[in-house]
């Protein structure tokens, strides 16, 4: 495993101390857990993962430490666009996530903002909501073209 390169004690498996609340790390559109296993390699912890497609659910669930598995955290089988962040009231620390890469891929229609499947919105209420110390998110190549930037990273610089 890899070495932890950061050494905040509230991301590795450190004890925190009696009396002190921890805050959380949460993955929005977990997949399989890819993300997620690499964030545990460079000492964060996840400890929600949202993913509403059952048949990742079920591979993230699957892959559990409670199972024998490496994927650390809670599997939540629920509709971002439904979760209530205020629900987080300790905070959270992390938030990772990829969210569908459709809307955005170079291989598609090019809807962006547009495209009923972009997720994006949730994302930025989240990071809104949550005021995560640490925001880490993957996509496609099509998410770095100035418009969708502008469309989609525009609101969350904003704030």
């Amino acid at each position: 495993m890899a070495q932890n390169r950061f050494p905040a004690a509230r991301h590795g498996v450190a004890a925190v101390p009696p009396g002190v609340v921890r805050q959380v790390d949460i993955e929005l559109f977990a997949g399989a857990g890819g993300l997620s296993l690499g964030l545990q390699q460079a000492g964060m912890r996840t400890e929600h993962l949202f993913e509403l497609d059952p048949y990742c659910c079920q591979t993230l669930r699957a892959n559990g430490a409670q199972n024998g598995g490496q994927i650390l955290g809670r599997v939540e089988e629920v509709d971002v666009r439904l979760v209530e962040w205020s629900r987080f009231e300790h905070g959270v620390a992390l938030v990772s996530g990829g969210a569908p890469c459709q809307p955005f891929s170079l291989g598609g229609k090019h809807l962006a903002s547009r495209d009923g499947r972009n997720l994006f919105p949730e994302v930025h209420r989240a990071i809104r909501a949550l005021k995560p110390a640490i925001v880490v998110l993957e996509n496609v190549q099509g998410l770095t073209t100035d418009l969708v930037q502008l469309a989609v990273f525009g609101k969350i610089n904003e704030h």
